[in-house]
């Protein structure tokens, strides 16, 4: 049973036993404080974490806990003065008194009206905490007519999906990326997500994106259509084509579709208002239809009757098809920032089949880990053939076997393409204190800058039987003195038995860090240098970059091209200029890389 619960719910149930509150519980475990209350109560209503904490409480209970025969026992061994207190005196006749009256409410004897009272609240408030519970999982799975909502079918879902349904249904992000090679069913499954949104959140909206207005009837719209028609729904959703929308007829929901050849007309689009008075009546019976099943007190149903709320409607769900076609990260911001606004939940889809240039901002955009995002690769692997067709199966293995790089980048979404960057072997990870406090061949180098051209100090680590570069630390500034960047780097650790190798441009510079008690020396140069150590770092196996330590360093790494004719042939030579903490790094490693063979 406990191999069914994730990490997170694990968490939860665990905290819950220890604080006795779902919310805490949940913000606890690592769920957003947003949906900490909603997603505590409905963890407490899943059967196997439930059944969790059903478990470990009698664990415990077992443990610490006399259980009631115990209890009984000695509460009548005192009664009878058959114990003796601290002291080896008999017990008093206020302790065997003491004893006999909770002897006597373990059984009843006596009417004590004020703890009935008292224990009459305390299950009257369980129940209706437990209610609430319940009802929003029957809300989500019931129309706002009343008719049931079965969810997403599992035949329709290809297996890499699976995970990311859970993901959403417990809210553990709000952005969901989805790369992938043709054929690979992601933009399938994102209009199967956003109706199976729409019908278990009747206060929201969604809005639909793609960069040219021109290519939305034939393929997002055609696909949230077909996802009506799959999930049962094409009695209750009106398809039009001008203006383009789909609206639910129930509840007046809308999915709005718009191209982005114009970021800012995005302000146009207004949510409408929820029919809230239809929505309130078809809780209340729900309510209602609760009460008598569960047979609730009249307090109850009315205290639950007060709180019932009806959101007025807000675009909380948002697609970008073909990501990679947009105009850049600024303009899925700005779009972003006009429509998401209100409501307490929101989700952000994200799909593109990767361009074969490694330097498209789409797919450097995914190398950059977020919090709040999950990416999730797929193919046509990933499918049941029969889906696909033979035809579809045929057309790819022929690719595959005449153009290997090209049925790479089509099919199996690789960024194969030179694209002009300089580096391919970028890997972007988190490196740990743990990480960090192994390390034993740590490097030091400085950069000198004043404006607009950064100072820049790095500290890297070197594995060489790995070939892999750690880059872990960076401090970067502009305008300040040698004196100011040099109490910096003091203050950050550095004293005269780390050695700092530096630019040997400036020879007053390193002068003067070493007057200020820093072990500064210059990098060594000459002829070709710059180009050995260049090719040097392309040839590791890996750079590995934690951009929350060193976000200047992993955006200079990603974004570092080789120069172009005007033809857009690529120049050989790597261009100078935006390469501070590059250059800080080939300093750092100048005693390597200058070695023979390395």
């Amino acid at each position: 049973m406990m191999d069914r619960l994730s990490p997170k719910q694990k968490a939860f149930a665990d905290y819950y036993i220890e604080l006795g509150n779902a919310t805490e519980s949940a913000i606890k475990a690592g769920y957003s404080k947003r949906t900490a209350k909603e997603m505590g109560y409905e963890n407490l209503t899943k059967p196997h974490i439930a059944n969790y904490i059903d478990i470990r409480m009698k664990e415990i209970e077992s443990q610490r806990i006399a259980d009631a025969k115990e209890v009984m026992e000695y509460l009548t061994s005192v009664m009878r003065g058959e114990k003796r207190d601290q002291f080896d005196l008999d017990a008093s006749l206020q302790d065997r008194t003491k004893a006999a009256e909770l002897i006597g409410k373990r059984y009843r004897i006596f009417n004590d009206t004020k703890q009935k009272d008292d224990l009459d609240k305390e299950e009257q408030v369980i129940r209706i905490e437990k209610a609430k519970a319940e009802l929003e999982k029957i809300q989500k799975n019931d129309s706002v007519d009343g008719e049931k909502y079965n969810g997403i079918p599992a035949v329709a879902v290809a297996p890499a999906f699976i995970n990311v349904i859970h993901d959403i249904e417990e809210s553990l992000h709000r952005e969901y990326v989805f790369p992938g090679g043709r054929g690979s069913t992601k933009s399938s499954f994102i209009s199967l997500q956003i109706i199976d949104l729409l019908e278990k959140n009747p206060s929201m909206h969604a809005a639909v994106y793609r960069q040219v207005a021109d290519t939305l009837r034939d393929s997002v719209y055609a696909q949230i259509c077909w996802a009506i028609q799959v999930l049962g729904l094409e009695s209750d959703y009106k398809c039009k084509v001008s203006p383009m929308e789909i609206t639910k007829r129930s509840t007046g929901q809308k999915i709005f579709f718009r191209g982005c050849d114009d970021p800012f007309k995005s302000k146009g689009i207004k949510a409408p208002t929820i029919d809230n008075a239809r929505a309130r009546k078809v809780k209340e019976q729900q309510l209602k239809n609760y009460a008598a099943l569960h047979k609730l007190t009249e307090e109850e149903l009315n205290h639950l009757t007060s709180e019932i709320k009806v959101e007025m409607g807000y675009i909380g769900i948002l697609w970008f098809e073909e990501l990679d076609q947009f105009k850049g990260e600024e303009a899925i911001r700005t779009v972003t920032q006009s429509i998401i606004r209100g409501g307490e939940k929101t989700y952000i889809f994200k799909s593109f089949n990767p361009p074969k240039s490694a330097n498209n901002w789409a797919n450097k955009y995914i190398k950059i880990p977020k919090q709040d995002m999950l990416v999730t690769f797929s193919t046509y692997l990933d499918v049941p053939q029969h889906w696909l067709g033979k035809p579809f199966i045929d057309e790819a293995e022929h690719l595959k076997e005449v153009n290997p790089t090209a049925y790479e980048n089509e099919y199996m979404g690789v960024a194969n393409g030179t694209g002009g960057n300089v580096f391919d072997n970028i890997k972007i990870e988190t490196i740990t204190d743990e990480q960090i406090a192994e390390f034993d061949h740590v490097l030091n180098g400085v950069d000198w800058g004043w404006y607009p051209d950064l100072y820049s100090f790095m500290r890297v680590h070197y594995e060489p039987a790995q070939l892999k570069l750690y880059i872990w630390f960076e401090y970067t500034c502009n305008k300040q003195s040698n004196r100011q960047t040099a109490d910096k780097l003091i203050e950050f650790g550095i004293d005269g038995n780390d050695l700092l190798t530096c630019d040997s441009a400036e020879n007053k510079s390193i002068g003067d860090y070493k007057s200020y008690g820093l072990f500064a020396r210059p990098a060594e140069k000459g002829p070709g240098s710059r180009e050995y150590s260049f090719k040097w770092l392309q040839s590791l196996r890996e750079i590995i970059i934690d951009n929350v330590r060193c976000p200047v360093a992993a955006q200079e790494f990603l974004d570092y091209e080789y120069e172009r004719d005007k033809e857009g042939n690529i120049i050989s030579g790597y261009p100078d200029g935006d390469d501070h903490c590059i250059d800080a790094i080939r300093y750092a490693t100048n005693q390597i890389w200058k070695r023979r063979g390395e």
